[in-house]
């Protein structure tokens, strides 16, 4: 009886070291995920700010060309010509 009782014992042991193991190994992958998902969304934001800096300048831009245009196309009485 009493070598039952040690082999369940030693049974017992080696489950717990493997789930002790399996608790490791699943916490250091969570945290190299976590650290990755971290790094991406970092990355996410670096583009988005650089987007949206590039989409204002785009508007200043459209903003001048359309005033220039604007004028450009503007036509003012003069009396060198007969243009108008």
């Amino acid at each position: 009886m009493e070598a039952i009782l040690q082999k369940s014992e030693l049974t017992v042991g080696k489950l717990q070291m493997q789930v002790d193991d399996l608790i490791e190994t699943v916490t250091d992958k969570s945290m190299k995920l976590l650290e990755q998902r971290h790094a991406e969304l970092k990355q996410c934001e670096f583009l988005g700010a650089e987007i949206l800096q590039s989409s204002k300048q785009f508007q200043r831009l459209s903003k001048r060309t359309t005033r220039k245009y604007k004028l450009r196309r503007a036509c003012f009485p003069c009396t060198c010509c007969c243009c108008c």
